[in-house]
């Protein structure tokens, strides 16, 4: 991200939890309560902007988005 945050993703439930385990490495921010979606482990996150930024990417990419929601964070894929 721009200050320098690396951002990971879940992809499904099992992957979720498996970040989950890491919570004292970096933050870990999840979708809003009763929304799916991924759970985030953001690693070196010293900004509030690069905060903001993991939360909109977790919001982009929960249930009930569309590929529209998200064509603003391709360029952040590392796959």
């Amino acid at each position: 991200l721009a200050c320098g945050a690396l951002v990971i993703l879940g992809r499904d439930k099992e992957e979720n939890s498996i970040l989950k385990t890491y919570a004292d490495k970096g933050l870990i921010i999840s979708p809003t309560p009763g929304v799916p979606g991924p759970n985030a482990l953001v690693l070196s996150c010293e900004s509030k902007e690069d905060e903001q930024m993991a939360r909109s990417i977790v919001a982009a990419y929960s249930k009930g988005t569309t590929e529209a929601d998200r064509v603003r964070f391709k360029s952040f894929q590392i796959l």
